[in-house]
């Protein structure tokens, strides 16, 4: 329960943080697409369609409450610098998601170690279908 409060506290910082942004400064921060008439964002992400409702940063369709915190702070901490197509966490990003201790650092290399397992060319496949793209 005490983790379900503490997700729903950072959910609404991320929104508090978007409040007073221009809508059209934080596409071009982002390259998020921003429709003016019906004021919503819509971008790909993992391989769906996700579309945000201004001014109040819902999300729709429905999708996990991470991936849903990881885009707002991506709203909130875009600076215009041009995407390079390489993979980072949050946490390498200046200001990136706050957490505590080091439970990221820990499931960081849980992951790194579980997808090292993956024959290359499987994992390539597994992160196109998801949408991703390769250099």
């Amino acid at each position: 329960m005490r983790e379900n409060r503490a997700f729903g506290e950072m959910m609404k910082a991320a929104r508090e943080w978007l409040a007073d942004r221009d809508p059209v400064d934080i596409a071009k921060k982002t390259g998020i697409a921003y429709d003016e008439e019906p004021k919503r964002f819509s971008l790909m992400s993992l391989g769906r369609e996700i579309s945000i409702s201004y001014p109040d940063y819902e999300i729709d369709p429905c999708i996990n409450e991470w991936h849903q915190l990881v885009i707002l702070h991506y709203m909130k901490l875009a600076d215009g610098t041009p995407l390079t197509g390489q993979w980072m966490t949050m946490g390498a990003v200046k200001d990136g998601l706050i957490r505590g201790g080091d439970f990221d650092r820990r499931c960081e290399a849980v992951i790194r170690s579980r997808l090292s397992q993956i024959p290359e060319e499987e994992l390539a496949r597994k992160c196109r279908d998801l949408g991703g793209g390769e250099e």
